[in-house]
């Protein structure tokens, strides 16, 4: 998405929202808002996240600042964002604002800071391209796989806990990746988002460094060890 062109001589910002959307030249005067009357324009939302993580891509123009903003609050408190002491009492928000340029794929994180204890009934997220007071023609931002993360209260108690046997990760073009085990069979495999197979090895150690020479960006990985299969994305920058 970016921020465009207007007739009216503001540069409004691009906004992705689940919500209702309240518009005016004035952009003071606008926001979105949980529409509780109409379920597409409201996401109910009855869980308690402890952060929101994510990819992105950004390119600014000069002064500009693009922002990810989320809010849960309750059926007694209307919903809107941005949020400017025009609610009261939202029970949980957060809000991760980009100011340098990202050419390649990068990861974000941050936090859901509580204000109630009680349960929230509705979710409402804005993204924005664009300053929202002051947006900038032609600043674009690009976002992907933006799930939640839950903080267990405590740890699991069955017999038989999952375990991930191996740890990989990424240094500019380098592939780190430590079994915790030796196997007699193992393959990785690098996909590109769209699904096409770039790059493969098909013999794997106990600790090893690969360089696949791609081109910086987002895959996803897909290690198979003794017919188990492990699939996510990595960055290669």
């Amino acid at each position: 998405m970016a921020a465009y062109n207007s007739l009216s001589g503001v540069s409004p910002n691009a906004n992705v929202t689940n919500s209702h959307v309240f518009t005016s030249t004035n952009p003071s005067n606008a926001y979105v808002f949980s529409y509780e009357a109409d379920a597409e324009l409201n996401t109910i939302y009855n869980t308690k996240p402890d952060s929101l993580v994510g990819w992105y891509k950004y390119l600014p123009q000069a002064g500009d600042k693009d922002k990810v903003k989320i809010l849960f609050h309750a059926n007694s408190t209307k919903g809107i964002l941005p949020y400017n002491g025009t609610i009261n009492h939202p029970v949980a928000s957060g809000i991760l604002e980009f100011t340098a340029a990202k050419v390649v794929w990068s990861r974000f994180s941050f936090p859901v800071n509580y204000t109630f204890a009680a349960d929230p009934n509705y979710f409402l997220i804005l993204a924005t391209a664009g300053d929202e007071l002051n947006a900038q023609e032609n600043s674009k931002l690009w976002l992907d796989d933006m799930p939640f993360i839950y903080n267990p209260v405590s740890r699991p108690t069955a017999i038989n806990e999952i375990t991930i046997p191996f740890r990989i990760s990424s240094n500019q073009n380098i592939i780190n990746l430590n079994l915790f085990n030796s196997y007699s069979k193992g393959e990785l495999s690098l996909y590109s988002l769209e699904g096409k197979l770039v790059w493969n090895k098909k013999s794997i150690e106990t600790n090893n460094l690969f360089t696949p020479n791609l081109s910086p960006g987002i895959y996803v990985y897909q290690l198979m060890i003794n017919n188990k299969t492990y699939k996510e994305k990595i960055s290669l920058n």
